[in-house]
C-alpha cells in the first residue's frame, strides 16, 4: 500500500491549543486540529506509541460481552489500511470523511462542523428518532455489503450542521462470523444509552429490528451482545439501561 497525498504539508499551521476543544481526544490515535493558509480545517490523526493497556480493556470488554466466544476477533487497522478501507467504503458510497494525506503513521481528514453521534442524541431530543433510524440505517447498509466499520459507540460519527452522519475512525476491525451482529448491537446499545429521549430511543431501536433492512442479522446473536453490554457494564461507566436492554429485548 503507498502513501495518498493531496495536500502540501508545508502548508499545514499547527492551530493554537485552545482551538483542540473542538476534538475528542483519540483512543488509539493522537488527534490535532490544524489548518492550511487559506482557512481550511483539518484534523491530524498519529499512531501512539503504547496502545497494550487500551488493547489488554478492549480484550477483556469483548470477552465478557461474549465476542470471542461466538467466534469474533479484532486487530488494529494500520492507516494505510484505514485508507484502504476508506475507499472501499467510497466506492460503495457510505458517507465516510475521506483523508486528503496519508502514509504509514498520519493521516489527515477534512474537518467536519459538527457534533459527535452521541453529544448530538444525548443534547437534541426532538432530532433523536431521525438520527438514531439514520445512524442504524447506514451501520446495516455497510454491513449488508460486507463492510464492518468497527467500534461503533457514538464518538466515531459526526452529525453535522444539516443532520447528515459521517462514519470516521476506523482503526479497530472486527472480524469473524459474528462481527456485523456486535457492531450493531454495539451501536444499539449506546443509542440507548447515550439518547436523552429513552422512550423514542427505545422505539426506534425496537422498529430498527424488526425492519427488513435487519433481515441479514442472526436476532439471536443481537440479543446475546446485548446481553453482554449490559453483564459488563453493570457496575462501571455506561451501564444503568438495563430496563431499556430488557424492554427491548422482549419486544423483539
Amino acid at each position: 500500500m503507498e502513501a495518498y497525498k493531496n495536500i502540501n504539508l508545508d502548508d499545514i499551521l499547527q492551530l493554537p491549543d485552545t482551538d483542540q476543544s473542538l476534538l475528542l481526544p483519540g483512543i488509539t490515535n493522537n488527534t490535532s486540529l490544524v489548518s492550511d493558509r487559506q482557512g481550511n480545517l483539518y484534523v491530524r490523526r498519529t499512531t501512539k506509541d503504547n496502545i497494550t493497556p487500551l488493547l489488554e480493556s478492549i480484550s477483556r470488554e469483548y470477552q465478557i460481552i461474549g465476542f470471542f466466544d461466538k467466534g469474533g476477533s479484532y486487530r488494529i487497522r494500520s492507516m494505510l489500511e484505514q485508507f484502504e478501507f476508506i475507499k472501499r467504503c467510497q466506492e460503495c458510497r457510505l458517507q465516510v470523511v475521506a483523508p486528503v494525506f496519508c502514509d504509514e503513521t498520519r493521516m489527515y481528514l477534512p474537518f467536519v462542523v459538527g457534533e459527535p453521534y452521541q453529544t448530538f442524541i444525548s443534547t437534541k431530543p426532538k432530532s433523536t428518532a431521525k438520527i438514531i433510524r439514520d445512524y442504524l440505517e447506514s451501520i446495516s447498509q455497510a454491513n449488508s455489503i460486507g463492510l464492518v466499520y468497527g467500534d461503533r459507540w457514538g464518538p466515531n460519527t459526526i452529525v453535522d450542521r444539516e443532520e447528515q452522519l459521517w462514519h470516521i475512525d476506523f482503526d479497530i476491525q472486527l472480524a469473524g462470523s459474528p462481527a456485523r451482529e456486535f457492531e450493531i448491537a454495539q451501536a444499539i446499545y449506546y443509542s440507548l444509552y447515550f439518547a436523552k429521549d429513552k422512550e423514542s430511543a427505545l422505539l426506534e431501536c425496537t422498529n430498527s429490528i424488526d425492519s427488513p433492512d435487519f433481515a441479514i442479522y442472526d436476532l439471536g446473536l443481537i440479543l446475546d451482545f446485548l446481553k453482554g453490554h449490559i453483564r459488563y457494564f453493570q457496575n462501571g461507566n455506561y451501564g444503568g439501561i438495563q430496563t431499556e436492554i430488557s424492554r427491548m429485548i422482549n419486544a423483539a
